[in-house]
């Protein structure tokens, strides 16, 4: 089995935060137990250099690297992987001068962390195996390589050590792909 980073789109939304009530990063695969609903993304094209004047993705980045999905991908990965995102809605502030708000969107918080880096291919700093944040990522160097046999059955799952990758199995990508959901971006990862 193939497994891939997924990056997802260029979204252009903004939030007034990096963090959320400075307890959530959006990478720490417990579920959220107090979001807030009424936190307004706004949908800023120009920052990231797109032209739409509507947003259009299905899953993307969110200028503070929180995941963002539409109510249509939700509603996919709810059927394909249930109890692997928790999603979280927000209204979406659009447009400047007339603003309106649209629902049906949503950060995503992955709750699956999988223990999988291959220690003997991954580089890290100085060799050195020790946490650098108090989330224990390690000081990773390109290429990450990933223990296949230490990902067991996981389709969509966080990396331990190295939480900003997002890995799919190569069957949930094509389903994706298969359903319409693109462009999607899809880097395919070394593995062991």
């Amino acid at each position: 089995m193939k497994y891939y980073r997924w990056l997802g789109e260029i979204t252009g939304v903004e939030f007034p935060t990096l963090d959320y009530k400075e307890r959530w990063w959006m990478v720490e695969c417990s579920p959220v137990d107090d979001w807030d609903g009424q936190m307004t993304g706004t949908y800023a094209p120009k920052r990231v250099g797109l032209k739409s004047r509507e947003p259009q993705f299905n899953f993307g980045i969110a200028l503070n690297s929180w995941p963002i999905f539409s109510s249509e991908l939700k509603d996919f990965l709810e059927r394909q992987a249930p109890d692997h995102i928790q999603f979280l809605p927000f209204p979406l502030r659009v447009g400047r001068w007339r603003p309106r708000i649209l629902t049906g969107y949503y950060v995503g918080q992955f709750l699956r962390l999988v223990e999988c880096l291959d220690r003997k291919r991954t580089a890290v700093r100085d060799n050195c195996w020790e946490p650098v944040n108090k989330s224990g990522d390690f000081d990773i160097r390109s290429p990450v390589v990933l223990d296949t046999a230490a990902i067991g059955d996981e389709k969509l799952f966080r990396v331990f050590g190295y939480r900003l990758y997002t890995v799919i199995r190569e069957d949930l990508k094509d389903a994706i792909e298969r359903h319409g959901f693109a462009p999607q971006r899809f880097d395919l990862m070394e593995t062991s």
